[in-house]
């Protein structure tokens, strides 16, 4: 008699690491080296080490086996709890377009919530800062600082090799910088500014920021200067507001900025004014990094079939061939912008893939429980992974 039914049994085992302080782990992986960029490959076979130090610790594996009248196919999902903390680079080798490392990654038991699943190596663009008060610079000081927040906490951030930053500091998504974080609303545009912006730089997630107090109070032997600066991080294809946060800063010098060294430069974070502002800009790029390290990758459908589906994240997504992952479906409509001040979002479905194939450009995804994607997702519709 023909069998029609499927039989699945399940098991899932937990493996805890019983430890207080964190533990090393020897992990080794490679990267394909794209267009002769040995740094950005090494960036990605690095971040690959992270993510595979996590899951060799405090690993919860979901393992499942589907019987069918044809065939018998085994899955298994790897989640865990774990997050990582200093990374020693053992060794690396170069062969053809391919690089490895091997690293020892210092594994904390307890460092992320629950939910981080898998450290993805995610795209952030950093905005312009705007002064909610410009008047509180003279002309020669506004000109000195405007413009550089972005390029500065993008390389504060890149020196984690956590994150992907780039600069976008010509870009500002507020309808002003004393009416931050509502977005602006360009009536001529089919999608958000945040949407635009995210899709211009190839990014996952946006920052943006207003120095809400920038002056120097008190009299010129007693004086001070504050630095306030509200920081905002964003989803880059709806604009969400995720994590924002207030940073102050207070010297006791209210020292004018020197215009003799460049920004950014050793020479001009020594000066008085420069190492207060550096530290508020270390600050912010710390608090991403940590904001960011389970935040889950974003990316939209190219091609749709009815097995399978093509999004385009590529290998410097971190994600590996063989790789399962959980997936949350957006409309590709839902990005656009009701009104000023709101952004609507619909959830469309939730579904467990495992990457077929990956390339520089693009994935290829299958689902675990062989559902047809036509039923229930569209080209152009955002997926976010974790």
């Amino acid at each position: 008699m023909k069998l029609s039914r499927v039989l699945a049994t399940a098991a899932v085992l937990i493996l805890h690491a019983v430890a207080v302080y964190a533990e090393d782990v020897v992990v080794s992986t490679s990267a394909q080296i794209i267009d002769g960029d040995i740094g950005r490959a090494r960036e990605v076979a690095i971040r690959r080490a992270l993510a595979r130090a996590v899951e060799s610790k405090s690993a919860i594996v979901n393992s499942q086996t589907f019987v069918t009248a044809d065939s018998v196919s085994d899955t298994t999902q790897i989640r865990s709890t774990s997050c990582t903390g200093e990374v020693h680079i053992l060794s690396q080798s170069i062969q053809g377009d391919e690089i490895s490392v091997t690293a020892n990654v210092d594994v904390l038991p307890h460092g992320c919530e629950f939910s981080c699943t898998r450290k993805h190596i995610n795209k952030i663009a950093i905005t312009d800062f705007a002064f909610e008060y410009p008047d509180q610079l003279s002309v020669d000081e506004l000109n000195i600082l405007k413009y550089k927040s972005a390029s500065e906490i993008a390389k504060l951030i890149n020196s984690h090799k956590t994150l992907i930053a780039r600069s976008a500091d010509m870009d500002y998504p507020y309808v002003s910088a004393a009416k931050a974080p509502i977005p602006y609303f360009d009536k001529t545009l089919v999608s958000s500014t945040f949407n635009k912006i995210s899709n211009n730089y190839g990014v996952q997630y946006i920052l943006s920021g207003v120095y809400r107090d920038i002056g120097v109070r008190g009299a010129s032997n007693h004086s001070q200067r504050n630095i306030q600066i509200d920081v905002y991080l964003h989803e880059g294809y709806s604009g969400k507001l995720i994590y924002s946060k207030n940073f102050i800063a207070i010297s006791q010098n209210g020292e004018k900025i020197s215009s003799i060294y460049a920004v950014g430069s050793p020479e001009f974070y020594e000066t008085k004014f420069g190492s207060l502002w550096r530290k508020s800009l270390d600050d912010i790029a710390s608090w991403v990094v940590e904001q960011s390290n389970c935040l889950p990758t974003i990316s939209s459908i190219l091609k749709l079939e009815s097995k399978q589906i093509t999004i385009n994240a590529g290998l410097d997504s971190g994600m590996s061939e063989g790789d399962t992952v959980d997936a949350v479906f957006y409309n590709s409509t839902s990005t656009s912008i009701k009104n000023a001040k709101n952004i609507i979002e619909e959830k469309k479905t939730t579904l467990n893939l495992v990457i077929k194939s990956i390339n520089s450009e693009y994935s290829i995804l299958e689902s675990i429980d062989k559902l047809d994607f036509q039923t229930r997702v569209q080209v152009g519709d955002i997926i976010s992974i974790r």
